[in-house]
């Protein structure tokens, strides 16, 4: 289980599904797994299932087990806890946890746990931008799939190790998992929903793929294309790359690094700029600390400007984070989160990172839409986030969007698929998945990567 994906099991146990996202209104729920492992990585086969649910409305009702990490930090919970060991530790058993969205055709969800979301949802936000008879066409066809959705019961779906992100960041247990001995469990589970593994692409997750390709009957469903960078250091050295980072070290704006303790720490002259006297390795590495007080409020001002881009210019189907899930995962490590400030102290945009097993995303986002694009907002923060890779030795996901600004600063393109499995399901739903694959595999996938989308 990724650091991410505890941490949402924890708070989880501690808070509502809405407390943390506003527009997530099913419960996540634990699936523990028992787990036969040899200490060479081999893929790991189940030997036993237990499900519970772990929602909880209030923290006075929550049990939660407190471990210390070898950091110091503590800990809310244990991904993975070692439950006996064979051969001197070439053999052992393991519980690993799973966080999975149970979504039984809720209604008003974020498109990270909902297909009825991700298809009608988003299709209806951006129908203003259409005019015409493309709009009275589009709007029927919209109609069309939320019926179609309906009636095969195709929204109700569970998300195994589903972060609930834009992008779900795999950990190496969970890709050490049996896939087909994964979805027979977990269809034991949930005998009556669809099951789902998001977020895979084969630069990162290939063995698995071709685990699931070969090995199991699920369809591979073309989601989206996304952008990645395995070299960061390459992509720094492009043309449009070498442009930001001069905007970057204009001095007029500095990043902030937000912190749950008593102080939070921000490098004075190295926020954002490179000291020309230093060697680019020493971007983060701090020799002038300033001390600054982290407030609510800061939590607040995050929220305000992810919401300014990814909900008021693009979707509400988008995820919709409190400021209260932010400052815990913050609190938890989960989640690297700046502020980007003008020099008169004003919140202008905003990043929070995530990683797992070296590789980087960004699910949250936002800067001050109102701005004239000569500010360059988008362009800082987006040659900060490669930067950082840079200094720490990560990949990035850039995730989709934007793909020429991305290809231009050296990303390259590749499919995101979702894993779905139906084995287990009435014949007439299994057909309206197998339909959909088809479009994705002929229709959609091939539209993508053509027009470069």
């Amino acid at each position: 289980m990724s650091h991410f994906s505890r941490s949402l099991q924890a708070l989880s146990q501690i808070y509502s599904s809405q407390a943390l996202i506003k527009n997530l209104t099913i419960p996540i729920e634990i699936l523990e797994i028992e787990t036969m492992a040899n200490s060479e990585n081999e893929t790991v086969g189940l030997t036993s299932l237990d499900i519970k649910n772990s929602l909880v409305t209030s923290s006075q009702n929550a049990t939660v087990e407190m471990t210390n990490s070898e950091n110091g930090n503590v800990d809310i919970t244990s991904s993975v806890n070692e439950k006996m060991q064979f051969n001197n530790g070439e053999v052992k058993s393991t519980s690993l946890k799973l966080p999975c969205s149970v979504n039984h055709q809720a209604q008003d969800n974020a498109w990270t746990v909902s297909l009825k979301s991700m298809i009608v949802g988003a299709g209806y936000d951006e129908l203003p931008k259409l005019k015409g008879i493309s709009k009275v066409v589009t709007k029927l066809l919209i109609k069309v799939l939320e019926h179609f959705i309906d009636c095969f019961k195709m929204d109700d779906i569970i998300g195994l190790d589903n972060a609930c992100l834009t992008t779900s960041l795999m950990s190496k247990e969970m890709l050490a998992l049996d896939p087909e001995a994964l979805f027979t469990k977990a269809s034991q589970a949930y005998p009556n929903s669809t099951l789902m593994i998001r977020s895979l692409n084969k630069a990162h997750h290939g063995s698995f793929l071709e685990k699931l390709e070969q090995e199991t009957t699920a369809h591979l469903l073309v989601n989206r294309q996304i952008y990645l960078i395995d070299q960061p250091e390459l992509a720094l050295k492009k043309r449009d790359s070498k442009r930001d980072l001069k905007l970057l070290e204009d001095g007029r704006y500095k990043f902030i690094k937000l912190k749950t303790d008593s102080y939070a720490y921000a490098e004075a002259d190295k926020d954002i700029s490179r000291n020309p006297k230093s060697e680019p390795d020493s971007l983060f590495e701090s020799t002038s600390i300033t001390k600054c007080q982290t407030h609510f409020s800061d939590f607040q001002s995050v929220i305000s400007l992810y919401n300014q881009l990814y909900l008021e210019k693009y979707s509400d189907s988008n995820v919709q984070f409190t400021p209260l899930f932010i400052q815990e995962l913050v609190r938890e490590g989960a989640m690297t989160v700046f502020l980007m400030e003008n020099q008169a102290g004003q919140a202008c945009g905003c990043v929070g990172l995530i990683e797992e097993e070296g590789i980087l995303t960004a699910p949250l986002l936002g800067y001050r839409t109102e701005l004239a694009q000569s500010e360059g907002l988008y362009r800082r923060l987006s040659i900060f986030i490669t930067q950082y890779c840079m200094e720490k030795g990560f990949k990035q996901n850039l995730s989709a969007g934007a793909p020429d600004f991305k290809k231009n600063r050296g990303a390259k393109p590749t499919l995101e698929y979702t894993a779905v499995y139906v084995d287990h399901l009435p014949w007439y739903r299994r057909v309206a998945w197998q339909l959909l694959a088809w479009t994705c595999q002929h229709y959609y996938g091939p539209m993508l990567v053509r027009k470069g989308l």
